[in-house]
């Protein structure tokens, strides 16, 4: 297998210099086991990003600033590795079509590819450059075929919109047109925004079979389309966040119901539903 071409406008480091970076940041570990509170702070700061594998894929993570690279680089799994093995198991041996709404920096979406023939398919959305870029080098690590990579967002209407961030620091918080309380609504990031059935449609896909969202409590605005969309693509399974409802615009639990999807597992914030002839 070859791996996707490189992304225009993305700085891939050398491997000589992640090989140094991963030296470094091990170092570090050993000084953070011993540091008080005050001086993990600084010394977190001043960690690089470092080579890391999780099931069966690598990854270059940086220590602070996105919680599930953090997450996965201080406890060597990721905030969601429960969901992430249900998948690999369900997934197993199949070729599956996984369409990943706000893709991070790949850890929940990749480490499904191993387990998977090669001819599975994964198109990851990232409207976050800081992000978008952290994919395609994780991306570059693996030797996947069949990914792409698409930098901008998804929602219910096609153009741009500013992408806001919470006070925390967290990248991989990025809400697309609705600020953070306390927020100056002036300060997002303007990304460009396209309906994910208009996307599909493009990239020829002619099914989808695993959908995952994360965007921050806009989960409607990129399912509530699809369901309206043409029966071929309706996802045989879908994983989103629900814990951010308050900002849904569309019924999408109702929706969900009525185009046949049966009862959600649940994944701690997150749901599972499965298509009624596919579960």
């Amino acid at each position: 297998m070859t791996a996707p071409p490189r992304e225009p406008g993305v700085r891939y480091p050398s491997r000589l210099r992640m090989l140094l970076e991963t030296r470094i940041a091990h170092i570090c570990r050993k000084r953070l086991k011993r540091a008080s509170k005050e001086n993990k702070k600084a010394i977190l700061s001043r960690t690089p990003p470092s080579l890391q594998t999780y099931n069966d894929c690598r990854f270059r993570l940086y220590p602070k600033g996105n919680y599930t690279e953090s997450h996965l680089w201080a406890k060597g799994r990721p905030p969601e590795h429960p969901a992430t093995m249900f998948l690999r198991d369900r997934y197993k041996g199949t070729a599956p079509v996984i369409v990943d709404v706000g893709a991070n920096a790949g850890v929940f979406s990749l480490p499904i590819l191993p387990v998977c023939t090669p001819d599975a398919q994964l198109l990851a959305f990232e409207p976050n450059p800081v992000m978008f870029a952290r994919l395609a080098i994780n991306v570059s690590l693996n030797d996947f075929a069949n990914i792409r990579l698409f930098e901008y967002a998804i929602g219910d209407a096609p153009g741009e919109a500013p992408l806001f961030f919470p006070s925390n620091p967290n990248l991989g918080q990025g809400r697309v047109g609705v600020a953070y309380k306390g927020i100056n609504s002036r300060k997002g990031v303007v990304v460009r925004v396209r309906p994910l059935l208009d996307c599909l449609q493009g990239a020829g896909v002619a099914r989808v079979d695993l959908l995952k969202v994360d965007v921050e409590g806009l989960e409607d605005r990129v399912i509530a389309p699809l369901l309206e969309g043409p029966e071929t693509l309706l996802p045989k399974a879908i994983y989103f966040e629900d814990a951010h409802d308050e900002h849904w615009k569309y019924p999408l639990t109702q929706m969900l119901e009525k185009a046949g999807y049966g009862r959600p597992r649940r994944f701690g914030h997150n749901v599972f539903y499965l298509l009624s002839e596919d579960a």
